[in-house]
């Protein structure tokens, strides 16, 4: 009897062994456990705060990740992709990485709301970071609303977004007043050098606008060919596939000459946490031009119409933002 009862009792921590060990696998998959930084019992969601990192494998992200490390004063061990915290005015450190190597530490000062989520997405703001974030609030339907995206760098004429220093024009890609341009971002970074701006929107996530524009450049830099190769190795590096060549077209944008290239990228089931179950067909559209003293670099990648995540309408959304691009 003895022996049985000894039994049970082994038999008993096991199965209470493996309840710990099958929830720390689903911890450990599904990695959207919050890290709870205030103290005492959990409180509603509607009393705190939730924000979401970025993970290296986004469609939106390429290979770039953000992690918050720090919230006021308090410094975690290891910096989070999933915090929750009390609402209020908040001092947050933020690490962002690419492909696993530290590339910028920013602290970022916000009034966050309570019930409201956030997350950090892919942006130019942070200071010398080609690639850094932006906290986007999903308070509205889960998505953040147009008021707070739309860019104060640059001039707007209707709908035609032109450059801080005027150094260039282009249409915004989605039409006003449509859900995608109420839901659209615009990402910036102006220097004396270069400009990089970014459009998205969340109602097309995987509709990514990128224009890299280069000022007083020198042909023997080569910069149409260098910042491409960047791009390829950014989205090969990522997905681990290769960019496949479809087509190449002779084109003419701000009256200048110019080859259009689109290439396409298969990216496997499983390869990308925006697609568990379906594989993605991304394509690739990239052009460069020269006109006077300067240079332009544009890239929009986007998911192959008719396939998982696409997006009505993205193919002449495409052609129209290419063409309208005004190089001064």
């Amino acid at each position: 009897m003895k022996h049985l009862k000894q039994k049970a009792n082994v038999m008993r921590k096991e199965k209470k062994m493996y309840k710990i060990i099958l929830v720390l696998i689903i911890v450990l998959i599904t990695g959207c456990v919050n890290f709870r930084t205030y103290k005492g019992e959990k409180r509603p969601r509607s009393e705190v705060v939730v924000i979401r990192g970025m993970s290296s494998l986004d469609i939106s992200a390429v290979g770039h990740t953000a992690k918050v490390c720090a919230i006021d004063k308090n410094e975690f061990q290891f910096c989070k992709p999933f915090v929750e915290f009390l609402p209020g005015e908040r001092t947050l450190k933020i690490r962002s990485s690419y492909l696993g190597m530290p590339s910028s530490t920013s602290r970022v000062r916000k009034k966050f709301r309570a019930g409201d989520i956030y997350y950090l997405g892919l942006g130019f703001s942070a200071p010398n970071s080609s690639y850094p974030f932006l906290i986007y609030d999903t308070n509205v339907n889960g998505l953040p609303p147009a008021p707070e995206s739309i860019s104060s760098e640059a001039r707007v004429e209707g709908d035609v977004y032109v450059a801080k220093d005027e150094s260039f024009s282009v249409k915004y890609p989605f039409n006003e007043g449509s859900p995608k341009y109420t839901y659209m971002f615009v990402s910036e970074n102006y220097n004396t050098v270069e400009n990089r701006v970014q459009f998205s929107s969340e109602r097309a996530p995987a509709e990514i606008y990128r224009i890299h524009l280069f000022k007083n450049m020198r042909p023997e830099e080569q910069p149409g060919k260098v910042t491409f190769e960047q791009y390829r190795q950014q989205f090969e590096s990522a997905y681990k596939t290769s960019f496949k060549n479809l087509q190449t077209q002779n084109i003419t944008i701000s009256g200048v000459p110019a080859v259009l290239s689109t290439y396409s990228q298969r990216i496997p089931k499983g390869n990308s946490p925006s697609s568990t179950t379906h594989e993605l067909n991304l394509l690739h559209s990239c052009l460069y031009i020269e006109k006077n003293t300067n240079a332009a670099f544009i890239g929009v990648h986007r998911t192959a119409p008719g396939t998982h995540a696409s997006s009505e309408g993205s193919e002449a959304r495409v052609e129209e933002f290419i063409k309208s691009f005004q190089l001064k």
